[in-house]
């Protein structure tokens, strides 16, 4: 199907989103021109039968206009018309979510229209709303901010002054945003500095951190929190500030907005995975305590749903700690969590992994051939594990000729990064090397170990040599 906007929109929706789309469509409220009706049920049998374009298009014309010769730029703006209604029941949508953006319309319209009574009945509700919130983050100023602007309005319209503690309120509210959005803005800098290696700019921070007085807003939660963060990031050798950090998220984890939760503890996991990486084995342990809580926290949820890769992930810490009665428990209670399309291929390439480690081939090697190949990642990794489960059972011709597979697949696959490929490659040739000490002179094992030591990108480096030094 070509790319038409109000075709790529309608196929984000689903079949109960559709019926509200077409009765905001067909309400006279909202949409005066009947003929839009027709295009928008056209439109939506489009993207339901994978119809073309044109096809669709003249069709609909022919509805609308039976008299008429076809005129491709007259359907092409009928279209614009039905993309921008579509837009503007988004748009609804979301306000009707939004209850300070709500209020703040209200007070606008209030004070414009000059109803005091009505003015300060919303602005009452809202103060109410503002002090019983417990999350307080940049967004909740950046909400804030304007309704106090209109409150400022309001008043210097009605008496000529501006209350000073609405004034100190607003000056207050704007220093906590500002420093909140800096916060994040200069945390994330440095984080993507630490994953990719960015150019992180110093001097930015440098006079930031000359004006911020931290002493002065300790107490604030989400100031507390960034700046914990910041500490984190920007002085990696200094482990407490992890663990301050990670003992206020446990603490006040009610007081923190669901998606800047996930944020916090990405980058906890972030960091314990770079320890881990230059050689800090305390935080393998540190690494499924930080999962174990966002699993039960449910912090790891994105619209409701765990990704494949936090729960391979999971599993992966849970075997390195050794956690296995945790990780088969975590796999039974949240295999559901994961999306139909993905569920079965984690499933059983996860539960594989602990029945190999377990040692009990035979029933990894069942659930390796049964996973689809359709995903690229899952497909290595099944492949690589199934080929360690093939050495382990001697099955050296089915290995070989799973060999064949495997290196044909990384030869097919262009999206494959060449470190990955190399990875892989490597990994197969000393599988390969490792199968022959079966029937080959013992004395090349020395040499295998110092080779398998001295190469840098290979997959299961710990596991190879294991296998080989089994031979001396």
């Amino acid at each position: 199907m070509r790319k038409v906007k109000v075709l790529e929109v309608l196929a984000q929706f689903d079949q109960s989103e559709l019926k509200k789309v077409a009765y905001y469509i067909n309400s006279p409220l909202f949409n005066q021109n009947k003929k839009l009706s027709i295009l928008l049920s056209a439109c939506i049998e489009t993207v339901q039968k994978l119809n073309t374009v044109n096809q669709m298009k003249q069709s609909v014309f022919l509805k609308l206009f039976p008299e008429q010769e076809y005129d491709d730029l007259k359907i092409r703006h009928l279209m614009s018309d039905l993309y921008d209604l579509i837009c503007d029941y988004i748009t609804l949508k979301k306000l009707r979510k939004d209850n300070y953006s709500q209020k703040k319309y209200l007070m606008e319209y209030f004070n414009e229209k000059d109803l005091q009574k009505h003015f300060k009945h919303v602005a009452a509700k809202y103060d109410a709303q503002e002090r019983s919130s417990e999350i307080r983050n940049a967004g909740f100023y950046f909400d804030s901010i304007p309704i106090i602007g209109i409150k400022l309005t309001n008043t210097l319209k009605n008496s000529g002054r501006i209350v000073k503690d609405d004034n100190r309120a607003l000056n207050e509210k704007l220093d906590i945003f500002y420093f909140l959005k800096k916060l994040e803005i200069i945390c994330a800098e440095i984080n993507n500095k630490n994953v990719i290696e960015s150019e992180e700019h110093e001097e930015t921070y440098e006079s930031f951190f000359k004006y911020f007085n931290f002493e002065a807003y300790a107490d604030h939660l989400m100031v507390k929190l960034y700046y914990q963060l910041y500490l984190v990031l920007s002085n990696p050798s200094e482990v407490q500030n992890f663990y301050n950090l990670k003992n206020s998220l446990v603490k006040n984890s009610h007081k923190i907005a669901e998606q800047e939760h996930r944020q916090f503890y990405f980058m906890l996991l972030n960091y314990c995975i770079r320890k881990i990486n230059h050689g800090n084995a305390e935080f393998i342990k540190e690494l499924f305590k930080i999962y174990k809580l966002a699993v039960e926290k449910d912090i790891l949820l994105e619209d409701g749903y765990l990704s494949p890769w936090h729960f391979k992930n999971i599993i992966s810490v849970s075997i390195r700690n050794s956690k296995l009665e945790w990780a088969k428990k975590f796999i039974m209670d949240y295999k559901y969590l994961l999306k139909k399309e993905s569920r079965e291929n984690a499933v059983l390439f996860n539960t594989a992994r602990i029945d190999f480690v377990e040692e009990r081939f035979k029933s990894a090697m069942q659930a390796l051939q049964m996973v689809s190949l359709t995903d690229l990642f899952y497909a290595l990794d099944a492949k690589a594990l199934l080929l360690k489960t093939y050495y382990e059972l001697e099955e050296f011709e089915a290995m070989d000729n799973l060999i064949i597979s495997f290196l044909k697949m990384l030869r097919r696959k262009k999206v494959l990064s060449e470190r990955h490929r190399k990875n892989y490659k490597n990994f197969i040739k000393y599988v390969k090397k490792a199968s022959r000490l079966h029937y080959q002179r013992k004395s090349r094992v020395p040499l295998l170990i110092k080779e398998i030591e001295a190469t840098k990108d290979i997959a299961d480096k710990k596991w190879l040599l294991e296998k080989v030094k089994a031979f001396r």
